[in-house]
């Protein structure tokens, strides 16, 4: 949804059910490999698979029906402030831009989960042709009634038929995480890049060391939305996966949440960020992925 994260607040609910580290063997929908997976967390918000392949963790599917109802105005203008943020989030869009005009000219933009619309505006300003598609009713609508932008809609299988391809590049900023099938949808967005098109995927790194560090109370851990939690080598192999044969991975600072930590946690998320990002351990990571 192009959105910030919820508020870093941890009851005691929320904490592991169990620090027995359980195994199964499943596939792993990411890289597509049957493998033992280890419970990474298990609480009362949702259980979280990690595939011993590729690193990727999955939310158990039944919680999934929990994200389908959670994306309504309050989402976007209730605790969070997302609309009162648009200086600070245009801000970090602007650092995304600046990334994509490195690798690609303005051409057609398309953002999947473009929220309210701020990075297309920052799009839009950097001589894009913007165009659009959101889950949300309400969030959509504002982009398109208040910022006076095209926007679908509809999840990307609905609204797909609507969007008029092909695109020169299309953006997908910490949206992939909260889809059911990410690789379907990808194979989507692959059919609708021009020849030569940029996709460009920006997600939170389950490898990351700020993870590491706070373990269950990483804020970016949200089983009640984040279905999936993806490291650069399963980004890497999803992509691939879904038929993108040349991706990078870079470390990205693509999202504004770092905000919403306490004072003395976003001291720290900076300086950790600052020093791993030569090794893609950042908090967050943003993919380049082409047909060629």
């Amino acid at each position: 949804m192009s959105a910030p994260t919820p508020k870093t607040t941890t009851s005691s609910t929320d904490k592991p059910a169990t620090l027995k580290r359980a195994k199964t063997q499943r596939r792993c929908e990411v890289c597509d490999t049957n493998c033992p997976h280890r419970r990474a967390f298990g609480g009362a918000l949702g259980t979280i698979w990690c595939c011993t392949a590729c690193g990727t963790a999955q939310t158990e599917q039944h919680h999934a029906k929990q994200a389908e109802s959670t994306y309504d105005s309050s989402y976007f203008d209730g605790s969070d402030r997302y609309l009162e943020r648009e200086a600070e989030l245009q801000e970090h869009f602007s650092l995304l831009l600046d990334l994509i005009a490195r690798r690609r000219s303005p051409g057609r933009l398309l953002d999947v989960g473009c929220g309210t619309g701020q990075l297309l505006c920052v799009a839009r300003s950097h001589g894009h042709e913007v165009h659009g598609i959101e889950y949300s009713a309400f969030a959509s609508g504002f982009a398109r009634d208040h910022n006076g932008l095209d926007v679908v809609t509809g999840t990307v299988a609905e609204g797909s038929p609507s969007l008029h391809g092909p695109f020169d590049v299309i953006t997908i900023n910490h949206v992939l995480e909260h889809l059911p099938n990410p690789r379907a949808d990808l194979r989507i967005l692959r059919d609708l890049l021009a020849p030569g098109g940029l996709l460009v995927v920006g997600v939170p790194n389950y490898a990351s060391a700020f993870r590491v560090a706070l373990r269950y109370r990483w804020p970016s851990l949200l089983p009640s939305e984040h279905l999936w939690h993806f490291t650069p080598s399963g980004l890497t192999s999803l992509l691939h996966q879904s038929g993108l044969p040349k991706v990078e991975v870079l470390s990205g600072d693509n999202h504004a949440y770092e905000m919403k930590l306490p004072a003395h946690l976003r001291v720290a998320w900076k300086v950790l960020d600052r020093l791993t990002s030569a090794t893609v351990r950042t908090d967050s990571i943003v993919a380049f992925a082409s047909l060629k």
